[in-house]
């Protein structure tokens, strides 16, 4: 019997196994390709929303600060400000200057010596260029005093390089074309890190000082933070340094090394005195009577300016045309603190003398 011719073999599924083997293989490479692939979308986009969450939060905050929403561009002016404001009526004198003013003048006590209402202004480290800043933006919210009482600070007279004002008024302080009104005064100022693209993207690193003054002031050089007004009183007076006698030696030789480099070289001239003839022709533009006041110094720091300084200071607030109130000399030693901050008996016996003072003296006509 012929054999049946046959066919080829039947395929055997023997290569099945390899093939799925070779197919699961391609699959789970795929599903490790598709999950990178995912991940990386989901990062990209949770970089994307980070970058634009923290670009909208820089925004949001610099318009906040800028609208005076957040009282951190600026703090010592705010709390100044806020207090004046709260006033049931607006003062006819306005005393402007540094912590000596605003540790000197008890305001309430002028004001029932004198019948003048009054207000002080003065401000931690406001010498005149912050002085004319202020004036110019009390001026601009509808501010207008009757008579102005400028202080003039020996050390922010002396022509430096930078101005010793420039220690505190930093740029970041500073608003609109205030730069610009600096440089008219001869101050050498770069543009304030606000107005340029750290102002829109890093607003919270350029308003750090503020910052920390509102949430945690203790971290700051000055010990009081950036604004003690917050202990004045309501016509803006801050009781001045009660120090025990044993401390003041201390606190005498902690305010030489504070002025030694400008006022053992001592001279009179600079932004500092620019900016106070343009604060006083600020005040007759305005129909504003303007007086200028050398603070009370104890005898030790009037000794390192000496004589010399002393002439040069005396000179310059003679030439500008307005009532000068040397008050220099008017207290014993006992009653300034630090060489220049009065102890509050300091600024009963200071406030009383003034007030005295500006009666006999007529300048509140």
């Amino acid at each position: 019997m012929p054999k049946l011719l046959r066919g080829p073999p039947a395929p055997r599924a023997v290569r099945l196994p390899r093939v799925v083997d070779v197919r699961v293989v391609v699959s789970a490479s795929d599903r490790k390709a598709r999950t990178r692939s995912a991940g990386a979308t989901v990062a990209r986009r949770a970089l994307l929303i980070g970058l634009l969450a923290y670009v909208a939060l820089q925004f949001g905050f610099r318009q906040a600060v800028l609208a005076d929403a957040l009282p951190v561009a600026d703090p010592i002016w705010g709390d100044k400000l806020a207090t004046l404001q709260a006033r049931p009526t607006p003062p006819t004198l306005l005393a402007l200057g540094s912590s000596r003013t605003q540790l000197a003048f008890d305001a309430t006590a002028f004001t029932a010596a004198t019948g003048s209402d009054s207000f002080n202004f003065g401000t931690p480290a406001g010498g005149p260029a912050t002085c004319n800043l202020y004036l110019r933006r009390l001026l601009a919210a509808g501010h207008r005093p009757q008579t102005i009482l400028l202080e003039l600070h020996p050390g922010f007279l002396h022509p430096g390089e930078p101005p010793f004002e420039a220690r505190w008024l930093h740029p970041y302080r500073l608003r609109g074309d205030e730069p610009d009104r600096l440089r008219s005064f001869g101050w050498t100022l770069p543009d304030p890190p606000q107005h340029g693209w750290r102002g829109h993207l890093a607003a919270t690193s350029v308003w750090r000082m503020g910052l920390l003054n509102e949430a945690a002031p203790v971290w700051l050089p000055c010990p009081f933070g950036l604004t003690p007004t917050g202990r004045g009183d309501a016509r803006g007076w801050v009781p001045g340094i009660d120090l025990p006698p044993a401390e003041r030696a201390t606190a005498l030789r902690r305010t030489f090394t504070h002025y030694a480099d400008v006022l053992t070289r001592y001279d009179v001239g600079g932004p500092g005195c620019e900016a106070v003839r343009d604060t006083l022709a600020l005040c007759r533009a305005h129909g504003i009577r303007g007086a200028v006041l050398l603070a009370p110094e104890s005898s030790e720091h009037r000794g390192w300016y000496g004589e010399a300084g002393s002439a040069k200071i005396t000179a310059f607030a003679a030439s500008l045309g307005v009532p000068v109130i040397d008050a220099r000399d008017w207290l014993p030693d006992a009653l300034i603190a630090d060489g220049h901050h009065l102890t509050p008996d300091g600024a009963r016996a200071f406030t009383g003398r003034l007030a005295a003072e500006w009666g006999r003296g007529g300048w509140a006509k």
